[in-house]
């Protein structure tokens, strides 16, 4: 998990999403079970993302954090509660394999344009 932990900090995505894929290809453990724990893997580094972003006091736009948070509450319910009981489980690995696949290939896509304009606005001092 070190190495799934560099790669999840390096490419933004979280340790859930890393998880997933090594719980289910790699160890063989059904999708329901690498699910639950992928999530409590994600709430926790994401709380602790949370709490640096907040003691370090970096700058965060407050107006976007209602509507990220709707649309993220209504998701999990709707992924776990409705669709997950339904797909069975190779269909569950498929479509996270072609998510992080895009994801992936749009993350280097991006980073091949030296031109794109990055900000980097982070005070830790």
């Amino acid at each position: 998990m070190l190495f799934g932990s560099m790669i999840a900090g390096g490419t933004s995505i979280g340790g859930g999403a890393v998880a997933f894929p090594v719980f289910t290809k790699v160890l063989h453990i059904s999708p329901h079970d690498a699910k639950i724990f992928s999530l409590a893997i994600q709430s926790v580094g994401m709380t602790a993302a949370a709490l640096t972003i907040y003691l370090s006091k970096i700058p965060v736009e407050w107006r976007v954090i209602p509507w990220a948070s709707l649309g993220g509450i209504f998701g999990i319910f709707l992924g776990l509660d409705c669709l997950s009981p339904l797909l069975p489980p190779d269909i569950l690995k498929i479509s996270f394999t072609v998510m992080l696949t895009t994801f992936s290939v749009t993350l280097f896509i991006l980073n091949q344009n030296h031109k794109r304009k990055k900000k980097i606005n982070i005070n830790l001092g």
